[in-house]
């Protein structure tokens, strides 16, 4: 399934920023159009959550992830959440969680 375009222009924003070999999408919502998963190379299990708001164009819902603290029984730990966020504070908040040097 193709994915909005929007989600296609952000992960080439990303890209662009910090290299392609810096970041990987990773798509646990393959029915979803409006979501991906965006991990550091590096980190793989931690994600941040990316979800392009149909009422809102250019903005985005942010879920923050990391691997799951030993005994949890969620397959990720929550790590926060970020709503309606643009672009510019985007770039922010997965250079923040992922670690990424520009």
């Amino acid at each position: 399934m193709t994915k909005d375009a929007s989600l296609c222009t952000l992960t080439d924003v990303l890209i662009r920023r910090f290299g392609a070999d810096s970041i990987v999408v990773i798509d646990h919502w393959e029915d979803d159009d409006r979501a991906i998963g965006i991990a550091s190379s590096r980190d793989p299990a931690r994600l941040v959550y990316v979800a392009a708001l149909e009422d809102a164009p250019g903005a985005y819902d942010l879920a923050l992830e990391d691997a799951p603290e030993e005994g949890e029984d969620l397959p990720y730990s929550d790590c926060g959440w970020h709503y309606r966020v643009r672009l510019p504070q985007l770039i922010r908040i997965v250079a923040n969680h992922l670690r990424l040097q520009n």
